[in-house]
């Protein structure tokens, strides 16, 4: 099979799994289709602890992809 016709592969963060999902300092964006709400912000490389152009260059891919404790992880007690 030609490359060019190869499937796509791709992995993408679980947002109901990920350590973020009620992190006091996740990103809180949201996208609502039809009755289901998707929590989008959890799943994206930066937060308020880890900061676009930041020291770090985003949150750990071990956080974000394997659903690993995060260093900076405080529970939001609102959630």
């Amino acid at each position: 099979m030609a490359k060019e016709f190869d499937p796509m592969k791709m992995s993408s963060p679980d947002p109901d799994k990920i350590a973020c999902r009620d992190c006091v300092y996740r990103d809180m964006d949201e996208i609502k289709v039809g009755d289901v709400v998707i929590k989008t912000g959890v799943t994206k490389g930066f937060c308020d602890a880890f900061p676009e152009g930041g020291d770090t260059n985003g949150k750990p891919l071990d956080v974000l992809f394997q659903n690993a404790k995060c260093p900076e992880y405080e529970r939001d007690e609102r959630v």
